[in-house]
This record gives C-alpha cells, structure tokens and sequence, in this order.
C-alpha cells in the first residue's frame, strides 16, 4: 500500500493493462471498505486528456456486461461517474452542479421501487423472503467476510503448498504434486527394493553361518572318530610288538600295522607310523578347524554388521521419503480442502494464482460489495427523504453527497 502523500507511476503503451490495473485499484478499495463497514470511499480519477477519461468511464460501464454480474438496483449505467461541466456532450452518466443521474431513485416512489427490487433480488440469493433492507445488508457484510477469510486462505495455503513442493513458480500445483510424489514414491520403491536385497544377503550370511557350524561339528566328529580309531588300535596292539620294537624285523612290521590303520582315514592318511606324532596330529587338526570355524564366523558376523548398518541407511531414506511424502500430501490435501473441485484453481501456479482469484473469489467479492453498498444507498437515501435532508454546497455536504453517488459508481472520473 502507498503511504499518505506517496505516488506510484505506471507507464506503458496502449493495451498493457493500466486500465484493468485501474479497475483492480477501485475495486479492491470500494471492497476494503465495505468490509471495513464504514464509510463508501471517494475515488477520483482526474485526467488532462478527454480520450483517458473516456476510455476509464467505457470500462466501468462495461463491467457487468463483460462478467455477467446483476446489480441489484435499477441504476444501470455502470461504475462510473463523469463530474463535468453542463455543457460536457458525452454518452456516459454525468454528475453537475445542477444535475445527476441517480435523482430519479431519490424519490419516494422510485426509492420504493428500487426496494422492491433490491428485496427481490436478496430473497433470490438467499432463498428466504421477509427480511429487511437492514437484515440484507448485514448479511451481506458477513458473507463478504467469509469471502475475504476464504480469499486469505487461500493465499495461504498456496504459499504453503509451494514452499512444500519446492516448486517453481510457474508450476501448476497438481502437476507438480503429482511430479514430487511419483519422485518419492520411485525412491521409497527402490529402497524397499534395497532392503529386500539386503534382507536376502542376511538371511545368507545366517545361513552361511549355520552351514559354518554344522561343518565344524562335522570335522570336529571325524577328528574325535579317527582319534578313538587310533586309541583302540593302540589299545588293542600286542604288547610283544612294543617290547620287541628294537628288533628290526619287529620293529618294520608294527610300522606297517600303524601304516596301515592310519590309511585307513583320510586325516591320518598323510602320517606313516606313530613316531610322526599321532597326538600332535590330532590336536593340530581341531586347533586349525576351529580357527576355520571361527573365521568363518568372524567374516559372517562383520558382514552381518555392515549390511545392518546399510539396511539403517536404507531405512532412515525411507523414512526421510515416507515424512517428505506425508508432508507435501497434507500441504496439497490442505489446498485441496480450500481450493474445492475446481480444476483450473486447484492447478493454479503461484505466478497465475492472482489470475484465478481475481475470476473465481475477488469477482464475487465485487459483486457482494456493489450489493452491499446498494443496501447502503437504499437506507441512506430513505433517511434522508424522512430527514428532509437537502445537498447543499458546503464541504461536508457535498462530500457526503458524493460518497453516496460512489455507493452506486465508485469511480469518479474528472
């Protein structure tokens, strides 16, 4: 907003919307006020230049043709007003010091009528007969609040959803809801996919693992067999052989019996008699299959370890994904709840939201405004006519005049 005594300069040849950016400025104030429920603004558009003041008067004369709006008063010559001479020549209303255009309505029998129908046209738009001027008129303020409460959230919740979506401003909001969450879903996909691998490969190290042990138990078994083979074999030996032993011939044939046992297994099958150290042979045996055992069980549980700790980071990407998703589709889902239905709203981009406002919320607004200080006239008009109340050209006078005239044509242009 300008502050008291600034200017804002906008310049730019014909058809760049300086008019339209008129029309925005007197509509956003005549509405501000009407929600503000105080006095009707006065705003004047002065000019040098006949032609600008002309094409002003032409545009807010055609705004109820141009968006269909009904104006619940019998006047119908536009928004505008010309405040000219008497001797102005020129199809649009003009205001005089002699004459206006609304002195036909402020009459008795044309403010009746004019009630009439504006009382006719509240009972269609709100589906109930009775009420007053007075009721309408309220009702009208309050719905024009719910418009404007609507407007701001909506605002909102767009602002919301942007910054939630990370978007670029020109991006329509379903279009880039739909690109983020297919992203995360995409991701969140691959990282189920991941720990499903990761899943996979675990449950092979455990079996791995079981495999591992089952083995050692195995060779730990053999190891025990062939060492009670030995110990029976020793048992069962006769004792002459051992006594005898220095005896060549003695000694050469329990060689060949201890050959022969120890051949007899596949672990002692590398030995050739008891002198190379049966006992030590068994003990190396169930030292070096333990020492496989246990590495084998060292290098399972260390890849144990890292693919936990991989399915971790697996894990807090999904849930980084998962939060990410809830939180744009309560952001969209919020703006599905204030957009509605409306396809061409709810798609709206932040660069074009202003657009779809200006069509879908500030037009009714507009038209809940013009109805509302047409309520306004009626009961000011009514008072005075019961009052006795003249114009006259004192300053107050004169401005309450024309803030009546701007109830019904905000827009003076001079």
């Amino acid at each position: 907003r300008l502050g008291e005594g600034q200017v804002l300069a906008v310049n730019g040849p014909p058809g760049t919307g300086k008019t339209t950016l008129l029309q925005s400025v007197v509509a956003h104030l005549w509405v501000d006020a009407a929600l503000a429920g105080g006095d009707c603004p006065l705003i004047v558009v002065a000019s040098t230049n006949v032609k600008a003041v002309e094409n002003v008067l032409e545009s807010f004369a055609k705004i109820s043709a141009e968006t269909g709006h009904r104006r619940w008063h019998p006047y119908g010559r536009g928004f505008g007003l010309f405040l000219a001479s008497e001797s102005r020549q020129t199809g649009h209303p003009v205001c005089t010091g002699k004459s206006h255009p609304f002195e036909e309505f402020e009459t008795p029998e044309m403010l009746a009528a004019a009630e009439r129908h504006y009382l006719d046209c509240a009972a269609m738009h709100f589906r109930r007969r009775g009420d007053g001027v007075g009721t309408v008129v309220h009702d009208l303020h309050a719905e024009l609040k719910a418009l404007a409460a609507r407007l701001d959230t909506l605002v909102a919740a767009r602002h919301t959803l942007f910054h939630a979506l990370g978007q670029d401003v020109d991006d329509g909001a379903v279009a880039s809801y739909r690109a983020l969450l297919a992203t995360l879903n995409e991701e969140l996909t691959r990282c189920r996919e991941q720990l499903a691998q990761l899943r996979a490969r675990l449950d092979e190290s455990e079996q791995a693992a079981d495999a591992a042990l089952r083995a050692y138990e195995a060779r730990r078994d053999d190891i025990m067999q062939a060492e009670k083979a030995w110990a029976a074999y020793l048992a069962d030996a006769s004792i002459w052989l051992d006594l005898f032993s220095f005896v060549p011939a003695v000694r050469r044939r329990r060689m060949a019996r201890d050959r022969q046992v120890l051949m007899a297994h596949p672990l002692t099958a590398d030995l050739q008699h008891r002198a190379d150290g049966v006992p030590g042979h068994f003990h190396t045996l169930k030292k070096e299959a333990l020492q496989r055992k246990n590495d084998t069980v060292a290098e399972l549980l260390a890849l144990k370890g890292e693919l936990a700790r991989q399915g971790d980071e697996v894990k807090q990407e999904m849930a980084r994904a998962e939060t990410e998703r809830a939180r744009i589709t309560s952001a969209f889902a919020a703006w599905r709840d204030v957009a509605g239905d409306d396809p061409e709203l709810l798609d709206a981009s932040l660069a074009n939201l202003n657009e779809h406002l200006d069509r879908k919320v500030r037009a009714h607004m507009f038209a809940v405004a013009d109805w509302y200080w047409s309520g306004q006239w009626i009961l000011e008009v009514r008072h005075r006519i019961r009052s006795g109340i003249k114009d006259t050209k004192g300053r107050s006078k004169l401005e309450a005049k024309y803030r009546r005239f701007a109830k019904l044509a905000p827009c003076l242009v001079s």
